[in-house]
């Protein structure tokens, strides 16, 4: 992946990445016991800052924050399949059950993240993780135990 397309995907999902705690407290409407409640609601505390990792992340690549910033606040339309995926799960967090808005969201997320630097952009991608994991609690390498659904 050249670095205009790394530029590219960066900012393009980047209004996605802005509005994933919003998506995730759609879903904390429909817990109903107070561990998923509880665990729920420092999720999103945790997705907060990745909005900021992001913009870090962009600024590495050469992209403004405000150009990253306005497209997360529709100064610009976005590609016609990141709006589609973010329209899909405002839709399933909205409508679905709470399982479905789980799954649906963290596929989504997970997926969209899995492994987007070839491996000639390491470096990048090392230097991005080790700063989101110096700003971020070590809440994602705790394993959550079964809750209601």
């Amino acid at each position: 992946m050249s670095t205009n397309a790394m530029r590219g995907w960066c900012l393009q999902l980047y209004p996605f990445i802005h509005a994933f705690p919003k998506f995730l407290a759609e879903a904390l409407i429909k817990v109903e016991d107070e561990y998923s409640r509880s665990f729920l609601i420092d999720n999103i505390r945790v997705e907060k800052t990745h909005a900021e990792h992001w913009l870090w992340m962009g600024e590495g690549l050469g992209i403004p924050r405000s150009e990253m910033m306005g497209l997360a606040q529709g100064e610009r339309p976005l590609l016609r399949d990141v709006q589609s995926l973010t329209d899909w799960i405002w839709y399933i967090n909205a409508k679905g059950s709470l399982a479905e808005a789980v799954a649906a969201t963290s596929f989504a997320i997970e997926g969209a993240n899995r492994r987007p630097f070839p491996d000639s952009a390491e470096g990048l991608r090392g230097v991005w993780f080790a700063r989101r994991r110096e700003h971020e609690p070590a809440h994602h390498e705790v394993v959550p135990q079964p809750c209601q659904v």
